[in-house]
């Protein structure tokens, strides 16, 4: 079983929160990462504390990591210790080595294996 918090949709979010356009997801070693709302809203954005009814290993990002599926990696982080909400986008740690801010995953070129030939790449459009 897979223990999880859906994030709410920004409609239900009361008071301050609703001012705010992003989320600042922060881990304990120099690493942060800012997410629109929007984002959160999604049906399958979650927080993610445990698997199979244990908690959620070290490798994996745990105790507690962010899963934002319609986004690069690098915006769902693991090893999570703070969620700001803010009202300026704030560059985080990929950001600012030429990243992506927005982390959307966008349609284009991806590499696939060829069934029957392991180790052949063929680009798939």
């Amino acid at each position: 079983m897979l223990h999880y918090y859906y994030i709410p949709n920004n409609h239900s979010w009361k008071g301050w929160i609703c001012v705010r356009r992003y989320a600042l997801f922060s881990r304990a070693k120099d690493y942060t990462t800012t997410v629109l709302l929007t984002d959160l809203s999604a049906s399958t954005s979650m927080l993610v504390w445990g698997a199979g009814g244990e908690s959620l290993e070290d490798e994996y990002g745990g105790p507690l990591r962010m899963l934002i599926p319609n986004l690069w990696g690098y915006k769902s982080c693991k090893w999570l210790v703070k969620i700001e909400f803010v009202e300026k986008y704030v560059m985080g740690y990929w950001e600012l080595r030429g990243y992506s801010h927005s982390g959307d995953i966008e349609p284009g070129e991806t590499y696939d294996s060829i069934p029957g030939n392991i180790g052949q790449l063929a680009a798939v459009k």
